[in-house]
């Protein structure tokens, strides 16, 4: 269906929160001052949490939510053309007429076509919460399917909506808001990036998650304050070689790698483990997990094998024996050597468990949502440098992991990642 676009509506939102007076701009493809949109902590259906945001793709649409997730790329949000299937969808949807697909680790892969559309985001599902518009030549995915790809290709998504009646991506959101820096060349990229920030805001955005108070946001638009804490420390981001050169339209900022730093994983137990600059992908959608320890450097594949309690005899999947010290350390761009994200392994997902994945590929840590809890991270696309400020309420992100009666220790969370 091709549409006529309009022009970018006008928002006036205004909220207070944690001390900012918040505005979304007139002209809602410029940020002229920093502007604070809700996430919201989601229990999915594998007992774990993950951050979901409310959005709509089109005009007239009713929000719905997605989830929000610092390890992927790109909008893509389920669809149906049938009425009333996919609320969240409106008018002034522009097709491309192209293909699309995305992957996930999970084993979902979604198919559908390239599509223009304004994109808004929304403090609730209430239609009266916007607060940020992305231009009309906004590019998303409008996915018509989702397969499981490890259980046979079961459709999870069709032409008649969820399969099971319930959200299609982990019972909870219809769809993946991808935080993720690197290039596409279909030009499904980070919105954010994609947005004009005004001389007073530098480009970027600053991740907040509290786990145990049941709040999280994301702040769009970065202050002096947030480019030069004191209590901060920053480390330079990985540019993504395969953007050749290209800047994101709108903010003019380079495209940044999945594993977007790097740093030292350091693990004791009566003997150390030192791997040095090892690519972090710093993602909100997973738990913490190591992936391919038998590509890691001359020693290092056996001595991570004694620390490890195998799954299986391939010794494919696993995870790091529990009362190891973990903690990962780097020189900052400024300052001492620091260590940071430190703590005792558990079993626990996201309060200690450090999960194992020889599936093959490079070797890097996938964070997870856990290295939230500590830290606002803060994504600075002008400087190219991602910054931790540490949470003055808590040293140690295993005590701010939500309501821990509901972690499984014992289940094997098939993750995104």
């Amino acid at each position: 269906m091709r549409v006529l676009t309009v022009k970018p509506f006008l928002i006036r939102a205004i909220a207070t929160l944690a001390g900012f007076a918040i505005m979304a701009p007139v002209g809602a493809q410029t940020i002229n001052a920093p502007i604070l949109v809700p996430l919201h902590l989601t229990l999915i259906d594998t007992g774990t949490y993950k951050l979901g945001i409310y959005a709509t793709i089109g005009h007239g649409a009713t929000p719905a939510l997605f989830e929000f997730d610092t390890g992927a790329t790109g909008f893509y949000a389920t669809y149906s053309p049938n009425r009333n299937v996919s609320p969240w969808w409106g008018s002034g949807v522009n097709s491309l007429h192209r293909p699309v697909d995305a992957s996930y680790a999970s084993g979902l892969h979604y198919t559908g076509n390239l599509v223009e559309a304004p994109v808004t985001l929304y403090g609730s599902s209430d239609p009266s919460s916007a607060l940020v518009a992305f231009p009309a030549t906004a590019r998303i995915g409008q996915m018509d399917s989702i397969v499981d790809e490890r259980n046979g290709n079961a459709p999870i998504w069709d032409a008649n909506g969820s399969v099971s009646g319930n959200p299609p991506v982990n019972g909870a959101f219809y769809g993946d808001f991808g935080m993720g820096l690197i290039f596409n060349s279909n030009g499904i990229t980070n919105l954010l990036a994609r947005l004009d920030f005004g001389p007073r805001v530098v480009a970027g955005f600053r991740i907040h998650v509290d786990p145990v108070g049941q709040n999280a946001s994301v702040r769009i638009g970065l202050t002096r304050n947030d480019v030069w804490n004191p209590y901060a420390f920053y480390f330079s981001m990985n540019v993504d070689p395969k953007a050749r050169g290209a800047l994101s339209p709108g903010s003019g900022t380079q495209y940044f790698s999945q594993q977007v730093f790097n740093v030292t994983i350091n693990i004791t137990d009566r003997k150390s483990l030192k791997s040095r600059n090892v690519g972090m992908i710093t993602d909100t959608g997973a738990t913490t997990e190591l992936h391919n320890t038998q590509e890691s450097r001359g020693a290092l594949p056996n001595k991570y094998d004694a620390l490890i309690n195998w799954d299986n005899q391939q010794m494919d999947a696993g995870e790091l024996k529990s009362g190891l010290n973990f903690a990962l350390s780097g020189r900052p761009i400024w300052g001492k050597h620091v260590s940071f994200f430190s703590f005792e392994t558990t079993s626990v997902f996201n309060a200690g468990r450090v999960g194992v994945s020889n599936d093959g590929g490079d070797y890097f840590l996938n964070t997870g949502i856990s290295f939230f809890y500590p830290y606002d991270v803060i994504y600075n696309l002008r400087d190219g440098t991602i910054g931790l400020v540490p949470d003055s309420r808590s040293g140690n992100f295993a005590s701010r992991s939500p309501k821990k009666n509901d972690e499984r220790p014992n289940h094997r969370e098939k993750e995104r990642k």
